[in-house]
């Protein structure tokens, strides 16, 4: 009698799977951080980007000299060709040059698709075994549908932060490492690490 009671919950909770749907992105914004330029950010990182000049003829790309600052925090810069041939904008340093910023008319980001990556990993392996054993515990009155959503959503999230921690190539550019003193493409302050998150989303008015 007990397993008979129990079919209205299965059929009701079988037949919820159909009205959620999970996704999984930069939806745990940090504390004072800007939603638009983390998007940004991931975009430009999982398609890659190139980036021209829109209102000056140069790209300005920091050297560590320059730190976090922008062209525009410094007096004095001029016009400067390195030893390698480079332009740049210098500044002078008692007797020395101190190259601040490099010149670009062109920058390339390349793709690290962590998202995709994500997807193709573990899709038809780990989260299809977890969605199968999920209906399972459905079956069982151990699970409800919204709940197995859930369980997925968050293996969604473990694995492209995976992917965020351990992609390595393609490499960041010899600037880019300089600056970072490490060679971390995706990693940097972590911030777009913990801004991924998921979300369990309704697809009927009444469930």
């Amino acid at each position: 009698m007990e397993d008979f009671n129990n079919i209205p919950f299965i059929i009701r909770e079988l037949n919820r799977l159909n009205h959620f749907q999970v996704v999984c992105g930069v939806l745990n914004i940090p504390t004072g951080k800007d939603e638009d330029y983390l998007e940004m950010i991931a975009m430009v990182n999982e398609n890659g980007a190139d980036i021209v000049p829109k209102r000056t003829k140069y790209l300005t790309i920091p050297t560590p000299n320059a730190g976090k600052h922008k062209a525009s925090d410094f007096d004095g810069l001029f016009f400067y060709i390195t030893k390698s041939g480079k332009k740049s904008l210098a500044m002078k340093d008692g007797g020395s040059i101190k190259v601040m910023f490099l010149l670009s008319t062109h920058v390339k980001i390349p793709k690290r698709p962590f998202f995709r990556s994500s997807f193709d990993n573990k899709v038809n392996t780990d989260w299809a075994d977890a969605i199968n054993g999920d209906v399972d515990k459905i079956m069982a009155c151990q699970m409800t549908a919204k709940e197995l959503y859930q369980h997925l959503g968050r293996l969604m999230v473990n694995e492209v932060q995976a992917q965020i921690s351990t992609m390595t190539n393609p490499g960041n550019a010899p600037i880019t490492k300089a600056n970072k003193g490490k060679d971390d493409p995706l990693k940097d302050t972590g911030t777009l690490y913990r801004s991924i998150g998921y979300e369990v989303i309704s697809n009927a008015k009444t469930l």
